[in-house]
């Protein structure tokens, strides 16, 4: 599913669930190689820790970290401490 085709105006539940998770054919059972690493935003450490660990084992190229700054009650969006982290 191409994200380009998608009509966000008629989205449905199906239509996201299949475009976050795939079909059920592409079931990543833990062995599959990626072309990013996406980590929802949060307080949850794990996440960050897990990703950078895939990213050095080479499950992917890239890292995806997403997160706000929680409208203004952060000095940095979730987003950008997760980035910096692992970096260190």
């Amino acid at each position: 599913m191409l994200i380009s085709k998608l009509n966000p105006e008629k989205l449905t539940k199906e239509q996201m669930t299949k475009l976050v998770f795939g079909n059920a054919a592409e079931i990543d059972n833990g062995t599959l190689d990626g072309d990013c690493i996406f980590v929802f935003g949060g307080v949850r450490v794990e996440r960050m820790l897990k990703a950078v660990e895939l990213f050095k084992n080479g499950r992917a190229p890239l890292i995806l970290f997403t997160g706000g700054d929680r409208f203004g009650k952060r000095n940095l969006p979730e987003s950008i401490v997760m980035r910096d982290a692992p970096m260190v």
